[in-house]
């Protein structure tokens, strides 16, 4: 019987686990496609599909791992002290980095 009842929570825990894991995997993805979305406007071309890593990679080096690997970062600590940054939003940056003016 006590086994039956920890097998069973042990099962709720690795479904929980596993739900988690998809909402993070659709975050991920949601990331990527706006991404891909803001990159194809300011390069004005049309976007279908999300832009693969590896062109990422190729296109920004390193930096493209600090933007494929998160959804939704906000540097509290930073923002509380007052700091500001030079291009908040994502399309602003993009237009700097690849030297494209509103």
């Amino acid at each position: 019987m006590l086994s039956s009842v920890l097998r069973s929570k042990r099962a709720v825990r690795v479904n929980i686990e596993i739900m988690r894991t998809f909402v993070r995997l659709r975050r991920m993805l949601q990331a990527n496609a706006e991404l891909t979305k803001t990159l194809g406007r300011v390069l004005g071309r049309p976007t279908f599909v999300p832009v693969p890593a590896v062109a990422l990679r190729i296109a920004f080096g390193e930096v493209a791992d600090a933007l494929l690997a998160s959804t939704r970062m906000r540097p509290e600590r930073l923002l509380e002290t007052g700091y500001r940054f030079r291009y908040p939003e994502l399309e602003e940056a993009l237009r700097h980095v690849l030297g494209r003016p509103a």
